[in-house]
């Protein structure tokens, strides 16, 4: 269950961060203003979206960021419930 978690958290923040590198503009944008995400940002931002804390330090502004975005909660949280599941399944014994 970690090993995937931290698998999902890996490939959607090299996602985020190949979109915003291959953009002509930035795709997040922070308090300052626009934001370029540096790779340990977009692993910030992607482990603050997958845990669905959002603190809002960083914010998608581009219609497809935030569609990955919703994509990467929707994943997270059924990644969580199939875990649980699987938890609760081992708890009650084997099945006959």
């Amino acid at each position: 269950f970690v090993l995937l978690y931290a698998l999902l958290v890996i490939a959607f923040g090299a996602g985020y961060r190949v979109a915003d590198a291959l953009s002509t503009e930035p795709l997040f944008a922070s308090k300052s203003g626009p934001l370029r995400l540096a790779f340990s940002d977009a692993m910030y931002f992607s482990i603050v979206t997958l845990s669905t804390v959002g603190y809002g330090d960083i914010q998608p502004v581009d219609d497809g960021i935030r569609l990955l975005a919703s994509l990467q909660i929707v994943t997270g949280l059924l990644l969580l419930l199939f875990g649980v599941s699987e938890l609760l399944r081992g708890r009650n014994g084997p099945r006959e």
